[in-house]
């Protein structure tokens, strides 16, 4: 047995199997397609309500930044958007291994749709109206839809497959953003420490 390639083997399996360090892990967690499925719904939520905000800034910026100092702004935002979209999609794989399989794990890309559209759209709600308290009233409103498509999604299998179609088609999101963020965390990085 040569040592290099044994050791390339394990890496790959730990990598790509699930970590062998804590058995019963792997099994806990969703399928990676679900994980970045979902992960491109959130990137779509996230990305597309900072890209809203920088054009709208835009038109301010040009008559007084140089398109160098904007295109930094834009890679910033790129960066801390990566890092917001794998925070939530972290909590949502943190709920899935707390939660029995059968309520989470199973049906990760629509429980966890569900989740990102119903709480996001009312994050996106409560900060396009100015952020006052009488807003946070709303989130029982949403959580209550949420559970009610949720109850629906489960009686009727076509809202359930209605939901997972329209998940599986914002997965492109997710390799889009992974690329743009890796890129703009390194030149973020690179800026920083030179």
């Amino acid at each position: 047995m040569n040592w290099t390639r044994d050791w390339d083997y394990n890496f790959v399996l730990i990598v790509f199997k699930g970590i062998h360090l804590f058995p019963g892990l792997s099994e806990r967690l969703p399928k990676l397609n679900q994980v970045l499925a979902v992960h491109g719904l959130i990137v779509m939520f996230v990305y597309g309500w900072s890209l809203y905000w920088f054009l709208w800034n835009l038109s301010a910026w040009i008559s007084f930044q140089s398109f160098g100092e904007i295109a930094i702004i834009f890679i910033y935002t790129v960066a801390v958007n990566l890092l917001e979209s794998i925070v939530v999609i972290g909590i949502l794989l943190l709920i899935g291994l707390v939660l029995p399989g059968k309520w989470f794990r199973n049906q990760f890309d629509f429980a966890a749709a569900l989740i990102v559209i119903f709480v996001l759209s009312w994050f996106v709600y409560f900060v396009w109206y100015g952020m006052q308290a009488r807003y946070l009233l709303y989130l029982p409103l949403f959580l209550l839809l949420m559970g009610g498509v949720w109850f629906l999604g489960i009686r009727v299998s076509n809202v359930k497959h209605l939901v997972r179609n329209f998940v599986d088609r914002t997965s492109i999101f997710s390799y889009i953003a992974l690329l743009m963020g890796s890129i703009s965390v390194l030149i973020v990085l690179f800026r920083i420490l030179v």
